[in-house]
């Protein structure tokens, strides 16, 4: 079952987290994404947010399982692998 994942992020709180704890940047961005502006990570952050929520996160996923990633026009998409992209071929 498909669900709606919506979240929000605290720009503050969230620029505040990652400089108290830096693993962080590395454990929820891919590569491509960690080296982005703060702004940018926490709009990445609360894109992968939306997506756990919506289809309950599978038992294993890793948050780099959940890449944002810009088109040739730079609308935002997401490339999934590992556990979050058999979770969706699972659900259909």
């Amino acid at each position: 079952m498909w669900g709606v994942g919506v979240d929000v992020v605290d720009l503050g709180r969230f620029e505040r987290t990652l400089e108290r704890t830096p693993e962080l940047r590395s454990r929820l961005f891919t590569p491509a994404e960690a080296v982005l502006s703060t702004e940018r990570l926490a709009a990445r952050f609360a894109a992968k947010e939306a997506f756990v929520k919506a289809l309950r996160a599978p038992a294993g996923m890793s948050w780099q399982d959940i890449e944002v990633v810009l088109d040739e026009h730079g609308a935002p998409h997401l490339s999934l692998s590992g556990a979050a992209e058999a979770r969706v071929a699972d659900l259909g």
